[in-house]
């Protein structure tokens, strides 16, 4: 290696920041080459790469299209067959319910003063720096259990439970193999 290409080829390492030697030697290339060239390249490419993602993102666009009919499709079908599940052996496919709890917080302030300061502040709290009250539905159903009586008679009140559209749970199912022992052991 002359001179001149060991000096191209140091600063072709420097520019790429990489010891990947492909990617060096295209360094190289270019560093060679006139700017017209350069230039014309450089815009080759990226036409080139502009028309692959503008036609990449029409196909993934279709198949999210497709995706989205394809589970409306196949939860009506669990839903008219009344059941909750499409059988298969390489997909689990079924339904579930959604449930939401809405915390009702003006009926939660009225623990205030019936439970202990630092028990209630990890369940019904102000956020920062919006000041906006936020209930933990877990921590607001263990004082329900520990105090029981009145408390739990207020988170029950507070605490409304609703129950949404069903989800399609659409995923692949793991692959375990069968595997039969070759000997069996024989206990003595």
């Amino acid at each position: 290696m002359n001179s001149t290409s060991l000096a191209t080829s140091l600063v072709a390492r420097e520019i790429v920041k990489t010891d990947d030697p492909k990617v060096i030697e295209l360094a190289q290339h270019m560093l060679e080459m006139d700017s017209d060239s350069l230039l014309t390249l450089t815009g080759e490419v990226y036409l080139f790469l502009d028309s692959e993602r503008s036609q990449f993102e029409q196909r993934m666009a279709w198949d999210v299209t497709t995706l989205r009919v394809a589970r409306a499709v196949i939860l009506k079908r669990i839903l008219d067959s009344g059941g909750r599940a499409i059988p298969h052996n390489e997909y689990r496919c079924e339904i579930e319910a959604t449930k939401s709890i809405e915390k009702r917080i003006d009926v939660l302030r009225r623990l205030e003063g019936k439970v202990p300061e630092p028990e209630l502040r990890k369940a019904l709290y102000l956020t920062n720096p919006k000041p906006e009250w936020k209930a933990d539905a877990t921590q607001l159903k263990t004082l329900a259990r520990k105090y029981g009586g009145e408390i739990a008679a207020i988170v029950g009140e507070a605490l409304v439970e609703s129950f949404g559209p069903p989800r399609l749970v659409f995923e692949p199912r793991e692959q375990t193999a069968n595997v039969t022992p070759l000997h069996a052991e024989v206990a003595s």
